[in-house]
């Protein structure tokens, strides 16, 4: 009986679910989806390990190729030396070298063409052969000897006083020239000149620029000889000082005490100086002077007199003025 039954039958000891048949769970499915992503997110990783492993090869290989190769060039011995026979070089002939301009403080400064002495002899020569004085028609401005100060000291000099360029009333003849005397960009030149027999001695300073031109012409003395005033000047270092005309007051003892006479002479002055002023006494006394007692400064041998004062200036040095004349 019970295989006449049709497969579709139910049986009637099993339990009857009132809700229908029974469907399968959904939480199977999300923990498979879960397994998916982490087998993938897995896989992505892997791939990343290995590119990276890839890399890490590759730079290394790369490395040690470097390495290697720097570690050959250290260790390569150098070419040999191979002689070579170089032909002789035939050197070119070089012309002769112009003379170069010297250096002075490192400043260059170009050889003059001629010497100072030169220079005067030149100048000296062309007065002495110019008809009339070169003074009063201005001939001498043209001559390059010239230095441009020394004709402004010409022109504003005193009429009366002696010939600038001369040192006399009249032209006069070239007795002799003597060596110069030069340091760096100066010089200076004694000069005898005579006039109707007479020694007229004079000092030509000169001052480099370019060439040699005369910056000053000092008078020495009237009388063919340098003066007691001129050697004053040298002996104590005023030598830059220039000789002019002066006048200075002189007393002298008579029946009635004392008078004082205005005496002429020739002197100089100049401000600011560091000489000590007891070289004036050493100098006078020294050359046979005797101090006088009517006169302060003052000094006196034969019929001349001198006057040598000094006074201290604000900025401690001194002021001097000295002048000598015959009483």
């Amino acid at each position: 009986m019970a295989d006449d039954l049709p497969n579709n039958s139910v049986d009637p000891n099993q339990e009857q679910n009132p809700e229908g048949p029974i469907m399968p769970s959904a939480q199977p499915q999300r923990a498979y989806e879960q397994h998916q992503e982490e087998n993938k997110s897995s896989h992505i990783a892997t791939i990343l390990a290995i590119i990276l492993l890839i890399l890490i090869v590759v730079g290394g290989f790369y490395l040690l190729k470097f390495l290697k190769q720097r570690d050959t060039m250290e260790k390569a011995e150098p070419a040999p030396i191979v002689n070579q026979v170089i032909p002789p070089v035939e050197k070119p002939v070089t012309p002769p070298l112009e003379p170069q301009p010297k250096k002075t403080n490192g400043i260059q400064v170009k050889a003059p063409d001629k010497e100072p002495d030169t220079i005067v002899k030149e100048f000296y020569n062309w007065i002495l052969s110019q008809p009339g004085d070169v003074i009063e028609d201005g001939r001498y401005k043209d001559r390059p000897e010239i230095y441009k100060t020394f004709i402004q000291k010409i022109e504003n000099r005193k009429k009366d006083s002696l010939h600038p360029l001369l040192c006399s009333a009249s032209n006069s003849a070239i007795a002799d020239i003597q060596p110069p005397n030069t340091t760096v960009g100066i010089s200076s030149i004694a000069v005898n000149l005579t006039e109707n027999g007479k020694v007229v001695p004079l000092k030509v300073s000169l001052k480099l620029n370019g060439a040699w031109t005369i910056t000053d012409i000092l008078c020495l003395s009237e009388e063919g000889k340098r003066s007691v005033i001129e050697n004053l000047k040298l002996e104590t270092g005023l030598d830059y000082a220039t000789l002019k005309n002066m006048s200075f007051l002189w007393s002298v003892p008579d029946y009635k005490g004392r008078v004082t006479k205005t005496i002429s002479g020739k002197g100089f002055s100049t401000e600011n100086t560091t000489v000590d002023p007891s070289v004036f006494e050493n100098f006078f006394l020294k050359n046979g002077f005797k101090k006088d007692q009517y006169n302060e400064d003052g000094y006196q041998k034969d019929n001349m007199a001198c006057v040598a004062h000094t006074e201290k200036s604000d900025t401690g040095r001194f002021d001097v003025e000295a002048v000598c004349g015959k009483i």
